[in-house]
């Protein structure tokens, strides 16, 4: 198989890719081979290479409780021959008429058996899953921490697609389970950013200001201004150095109320 697979330019898996429901059956199934192998070890004191044999045909052979049938029997329509069952004649010492009535009696038993292993299988799941949607925000969990007073959750990332299981976020390639996204609120809006503050330590998802000159902040007396000057700075997301002392205080209106505080601010801006 690995020679055919080369040749064709296959790349092999030994699982079911992109099934995650498929993968953990095959690891299941290794445990429960493993531990016959086990068992069979410690009866008989063979090898694991000589004890697989009966460790395969013990499972293959099991009857499954909820369907009554044996894999063997699912597969071949028959139960399969083990030792002090007399084997029936060989199929090419039978008369042509008899076999062909065989084959078809086989093949209708094995549809017979087919549609109840298909009727006793569960039902695929409609349920989304999760309630993540394409347009939400969402923190990953972090599974790299360096020290424990690190967060857990990395920062607020925008959804971009998802599915029954898993989300793509902006800014990472691969896909990210949804049990390992926590959602979020809607970021706030841009005017609300610059009443709070900023801090270098936010989410460069955030709107950030553009450093203006003293003049044309203090200069500007009226909200068509401030409007046209909160509009310019919102496209370059440019973050606002906060390092300097001082603090510049927006003047403030004819009712005595201030319309802006800005967070502090080098003075050679």
């Amino acid at each position: 198989m690995q020679k055919v697979c080369a040749g064709l330019g296959i790349k092999q898996k030994f699982h079911a890719a992109n099934h995650p429901q498929s993968a953990g059956l095959v690891e299941c199934y290794n445990g429960t081979l493993k531990l016959k192998i086990a068992k069979v070890q410690a009866s008989t004191g063979l090898n694991w290479p000589d004890a697989l044999p009966l460790a395969l045909l013990s499972t293959r052979t099991a009857v499954h409780s909820r369907l009554g049938l044996s894999p063997y029997e699912v597969i071949f329509g028959r139960p399969a021959n083990v030792w002090g069952v007399p084997r029936p004649k060989k199929y090419s010492d039978l008369p042509y008429p008899m076999l062909i009535d065989y084959l078809h009696d086989l093949t209708t038993k094995l549809r017979v058996l087919h549609q109840q292993v298909q009727s006793a299988l569960p039902e695929a799941s409609t349920d989304p899953g999760h309630s993540i949607r394409p347009g939400d925000w969402v923190c990953t969990k972090n599974f790299q921490r360096q020290r424990n007073l690190e967060p857990r959750w990395r920062e607020p990332r925008l959804v971009l697609l998802t599915t029954r299981t898993a989300v793509k976020v902006e800014g990472k390639k691969n896909w990210v389970h949804a049990v390992h996204c926590k959602k979020v609120p809607l970021p706030l809006p841009f005017d609300q950013w610059v009443r709070r503050g900023i801090s270098d330590s936010e989410s460069e998802k955030v709107p950030q200001f553009v450093p203006f000159s003293d003049a044309r902040l203090i200069g500007t007396l009226s909200e068509k201004e401030d409007d046209d000057i909160l509009q310019e700075a919102i496209p370059s997301h440019r973050r606002l150095n906060t390092t300097n002392p001082g603090t510049l205080f927006q003047n403030q209106t004819a009712s005595g109320q201030e319309r802006y505080n800005l967070r502090p601010r080098p003075k050679n801006l």
